[in-house]
């Protein structure tokens, strides 16, 4: 399945809005969710406003559903990026579906997804159209230093800052994260967008059934997004939970692969518990609070597995140990 630039796509500088023949560049199109994200969404906005990309480009707040100021914070900026939309997504729980959403009423040639609680490069929508350029998916570079103290950044390994997420179990394709993310809207929609299903690894799915579909995915190293990760020791043990338990939900998405074994249920407990063992070990040599950090995140990540193995059965799906 082959996938062509827009039509009206030029190669143009990555600072300027139209080719020497007068030919306008594809307009883009950002999208962002949003739930309650009062605190952090100004300083994503700030960074939005302060884009060297010269071509046609709009922004596209999905509100999620937010009680807070997010919405009144969001209209605030309407007068430093003059092309702003504040979109009322509340009609389903879920940044999948406020990111459906927004790509739904989106006018440009190509969708840029980014997150509220992060915060945009000044080159990021340049960096990222020079891409779309030759490739139809495009992925940037998480950057977690400049928004996440020392002791924070050690509670987790941030894939995607030298290359594409690895694949897991069982694709083993690698994928993109939704917080740095290029498409031709037209490959979108012809996808049916993110799976609004699944609260978390819509990203990872979506991003299969792309080169499932042969449909190649390209990281692009200047695109760069400064990732803020959860700080709170609770909220670590639970996102490790969310993502343990949409693991085995995409594995069950993805389980009717021609050749793909199911483990028998002893087989599944004796790798639950195989999994438990280095944990306890290293619970016993946990010493500071990033220690910790990183316990609760695999905790949480397990036990996610495990209630998604007793919430699918072994008939839909299977439980292997993360790396």
């Amino acid at each position: 399945m082959a996938v062509m630039p827009p039509t009206n796509s030029v190669d143009t500088s990555s600072r300027g809005d139209v080719a020497p023949t007068g030919t306008p560049a594809p307009t883009i199109s950002v999208i962002i969710p949003v739930l309650n994200a009062a605190t952090t969404l100004g300083r994503q906005l700030e960074a939005l406003a302060r884009q060297d990309w010269l071509g046609a480009w709009e922004l596209i707040i999905a509100d999620n559903g937010s009680e807070d100021a997010s919405v009144r914070i969001a209209k605030s900026y309407q007068h430093r990026i003059p092309d702003l939309t504040v979109l009322d997504a509340r009609a389903v729980k879920g940044c999948s579906h406020a990111y459906n959403a927004g790509a739904s009423v989106a006018r440009g040639d190509w969708l840029l997804f980014c997150d509220a609680d992060d915060e945009v490069t000044s080159g990021w929508i340049s960096a990222m159209a020079q891409g779309l350029r030759d490739h139809p998916v495009v992925g940037g570079r998480f950057e977690p230093s400049k928004l996440n103290p020392g002791w924070l950044q050690r509670t987790r390994t941030l894939p995607q800052q030298d290359s594409l997420q690895p694949g897991f179990a069982p694709l083993f394709l690698p994928h993109l994260g939704s917080g740095n993310l290029g498409i031709y809207r037209r490959l979108f929609e012809d996808m049916r967008g993110f799976r609004e299903d699944m609260p978390v690894f819509a990203d990872t799915d979506l991003s299969w059934r792309l080169q499932l579909q042969g449909i190649p995915l390209q990281f692009l190293p200047d695109a760069v997004v400064h990732v803020s990760l959860r700080s709170r020791l609770h909220e670590i043990y639970l996102q490790g939970h969310a993502y343990g338990l949409a693991q085995v939900r995409l594995r069950a998405l993805h389980a009717s692969l021609p050749g793909r074994s199911r483990p028998l249920p002893l087989e599944l407990l004796v790798v639950f518990l195989l999994g438990w063992l280095p944990l306890v070990v290293h619970l016993l040599r946990v010493r500071d609070r990033a220690e910790f950090g990183n316990w609760l995140w695999k905790a949480g990540w397990r036990v996610g597995r495990f209630h998604g193995w007793l919430e699918k059965g072994r008939r839909s799906c299977g439980l292997v140990l993360q790396p």
